[in-house]
């Protein structure tokens, strides 16, 4: 069979990927072959990646960890959802021209709809403050009517990107050190989120965060790892939380991401249990 079409995922220390498994599950579910490349690579090879893009050598990239807010830089415009999150996910070529999208928001979106009215009027709390976190912020205040969202990133150096994807929702970035003197804020939190690579598979013991979750009872508990082992979903659970992983996550964003490449839209059931096993809404 040949190859119908070509894919590939930009990053860096990718071996932890799921991707190559969604795309795979794609093309059986419509009998195409789908070739999905792994391209591990520094940002100072991005526009050589772009390149084979926009010469229509593969027909599709995915961007993740480190490059989300870099590739911005080397497209030739941003949809109006990436230019508001400030970071870009998924890249499309029309006619040599690259349009850079986020499919991460409305991915993030996919398992909490069912959660909206536990939700609704509530305080969010996000901890990081890059692609992956401006993406949830986006996400909510467009879907869901919280209160306010405490953003909690090692440096303030991103509050004006972050303030950009909160929009009209009031939003407080404090540093970990800010968080320790707000006693019982994460207990006030109707979600936590974590966007950050801490407890994901190159840190799957959580590293500072397993300290800062300790003994919070937040409702719902969103950790955008995806990884089996990822020590903060364990103790979550221990606790009673509400725990949401990336997998659902990860999965939607992949097939926003594949009808923007290719027109077609896949159902997201058969491609999420194909990848991951029966559906578990909390998995």
């Amino acid at each position: 069979m040949s190859t119908d079409w070509r894919f590939a995922l930009l990053g860096e220390k990718l071996s932890y990927t799921k991707s190559p498994d969604i795309f795979a599950a794609i093309g059986e579910s419509l009998n195409q072959d789908i070739r999905f490349e792994i391209q591990d690579l520094s940002k100072q090879r991005l526009p050589e990646a772009l390149y084979r893009l926009r010469e229509r050598q593969i027909d599709g990239l995915s961007v993740t960890i480190p490059h989300k807010e870099s590739v911005c830089s080397f497209v030739d415009r941003c949809s109006p959802e990436a230019e508001t999150i400030g970071a870009v996910n998924c890249v499309v070529s029309d006619q040599g021209k690259l349009t850079g999208h986020n499919t991460d928001w409305e991915g993030f979106m996919e398992p909490l709809m069912s959660l909206a009215g536990r939700l609704t009027g509530g305080r969010v709390l996000i901890f990081g403050s890059g692609g992956s976190a401006r993406a949830a912020i986006f996400a909510l205040r467009n879907c869901i009517p919280v209160k306010e969202f405490v953003v909690v990133s090692r440096g303030l150096n991103r509050c004006a990107a972050v303030e950009m994807a909160a929009g009209e929702v009031t939003v407080r970035v404090l540093t970990f050190d800010q968080l320790s003197q707000e006693t019982g804020i994460l207990d006030s939190c109707s979600l936590i989120v974590n966007a950050t690579p801490l407890g994901g598979s190159n840190h799957p013991d959580g590293g500072m965060l397993q300290t800062v979750l300790a003994g919070s009872h937040a409702a719902t508990y969103y950790d955008l790892n995806y990884n089996d082992n990822n020590l903060l979903i364990q103790k979550a659970g221990e606790v009673g939380d509400t725990v949401i992983s990336g997998k659902r996550m990860l999965v939607a964003q992949a097939l926003k991401s594949f009808t923007l490449w290719t027109g077609v839209e896949v159902p997201f059931e058969p491609i999420y249990q194909k990848v991951f096993g029966p559906t578990n809404r909390q998995a």
